[in-house]
């Protein structure tokens, strides 16, 4: 069973390794997707909770991300996400994890485990 989420947060961040405009602080809407793969929990009737995917996300929601990741390139987002997903959510070892971030409405990085 694959689930999908999406969430949009706004937040600002600076790219401490970057020489160029974005070295500078500035924020985005950035919209976040999250695909996982897995079986069905028995009990819960649910591959995931989805509010606890949101949570993970909304963390970083009106903050400045360099407080929680020091180069905060869409790239290392979309690990720090992961990281989050993994260690947090109870996920079988089967089960594949998909995150997009959307910096802007062209421009997205994507990993998946």
């Amino acid at each position: 069973m694959q689930v999908h989420t999406e969430v949009t947060i706004s937040a600002a961040h600076h790219l401490p390794l970057y020489e160029g405009k974005c070295a500078d602080v500035h924020g985005h809407s950035w919209k976040i997707e999250v695909d996982i793969v897995s079986k069905v929990n028995k009990k819960t009737g649910m591959v995931v909770d989805f509010s606890k995917i949101k949570d993970i996300i909304n963390q970083l929601d009106h903050k400045d991300i360099n407080d929680f990741i020091s180069n905060p390139t869409a790239e290392n987002i979309v690990k720090f996400i992961m990281i989050n997903i993994k260690n947090k959510l109870k996920l079988p070892l089967s089960a594949q994890v998909r995150v997009t971030v959307w910096e802007s409405a062209t421009s997205w990085a994507c990993d998946n485990y």
